[in-house]
């Protein structure tokens, strides 16, 4: 059975499910966490080797670095499909964006950013496999699981300029950036 922990983030707590080896989930505040569909996980000790591990690679990345996404161990979840898309989500570089269909046709065999949209709408590693930074083709923010304005926050504490995004709220234009 997985532990889970909390790690105490510039945006809110994040919830983090571990097992023995690798990362199983990280949730964003907002997000419906692991507690709550599966009441009954351990809580994880400060000292979990992949705990330490996941909260080394947040600390760096809310220290305005660009961790390497290949650096935490992700559990096996998804399907194949899914796992391509979340590998070429990892390659988007920090501070930067691509869309959906951009995505979709760069993966093997290529896809519509409608399939695109729905295997990143299903990842379960916030902020590792950075699906904040897939935006809509037609240059919208595009959806972010009910939590646009996070997705805003944390592109905007990347550096990108949120004024490349079309449509985008004037309210979610300004005080986007987390604390540092």
């Amino acid at each position: 059975m997985p532990w889970i922990a909390t790690y105490a983030s510039p945006l809110g707590e994040l919830a983090m499910l571990v097992d023995n080896a690798c990362l199983v989930e990280l949730s964003l505040p907002g997000a419906t966490s692991p507690a709550a569909r599966a009441p009954g996980l351990r809580p994880a000790s400060g000292s979990h080797p992949v705990v330490c591990l996941v909260a080394s690679w947040l600390d760096a990345y809310f220290a305005g670095e660009d961790p390497d996404p290949d650096a935490v161990p992700l559990s096996a979840a998804g399907t194949p499909y899914q796992q391509r898309v979340w590998n070429r989500v990892k390659d988007v570089p920090y501070g930067e964006v691509a869309s959906y269909g951009e995505i979709g046709a760069t993966i093997d065999p290529p896809s519509t950013g409608h399939a695109v949209g729905g295997a990143v709408a299903r990842c379960p590693f916030s902020l590792v496999v950075p699906c904040h930074r897939v935006i809509a083709s037609d240059g919208t923010l595009g959806g972010f699981g009910g939590i646009e304005a996070m997705k805003a926050r944390l592109l905007a504490f990347e550096g990108f300029d949120l004024g490349l995004i079309k449509g985008l709220r004037p309210d979610l234009q300004r005080g986007t950036e987390p604390r540092r």
